[in-house]
């Protein structure tokens, strides 16, 4: 909650008097997608391995409408990328703002179709030198062959 006094902004004194003070008050809602720190917003994206990995071009949410932000390629996880002068304004000097900070969350994959888990075993392969480990089930099925 912030208070903004605007000197001889109010009501007409009386008897001639100057005008009163008029006080604001501004209440900020809160948000599930942004967080806030001062004149700072956070926020969260989740991005695949292969976007972490070869870099992307995403849109995301900002305060001012959808904007198209650069992931480099090798991100990491909890790295951020700032958006500059998109956070919040400052009450005193409008034309001022803080930045928005974005959190890459990389989600590793936990269902994978045929073809995604061939690629895994082969980048495995090529990153270990050692063939994948079979799962408990694939040596179950083997014997029974």
């Amino acid at each position: 909650m912030s208070k903004i006094r605007v000197s001889g902004g109010g009501d007409c004194g009386t008897n001639g008097g100057p005008n009163g003070d008029l006080f604001v008050v501004v209440r900020v809602e809160s948000s599930d997608y942004y967080k806030r720190d001062g004149i700072n917003v956070f926020s969260e994206l989740e991005i695949s391995p292969a976007q972490a990995v070869v870099g992307d071009n995403v849109t995301i949410k900002t305060l001012d409408g959808e904007k198209t932000i650069q992931i480099p390629a090798g991100a990491q996880h909890g790295n951020i990328v700032k958006i500059k002068g998109a956070g919040v304004p400052i009450i005193t000097r409008p034309s001022q703002r803080g930045d928005h900070i974005v959190v890459l969350k990389v989600k590793v994959p936990t269902r994978l179709n045929e073809e995604e888990k061939m690629l895994y075993k082969k980048l495995y392969e090529i990153q270990t030198g050692k063939k994948p480990q079979k799962s408990i089930m694939s040596k179950v099925k083997g014997v029974f062959k």
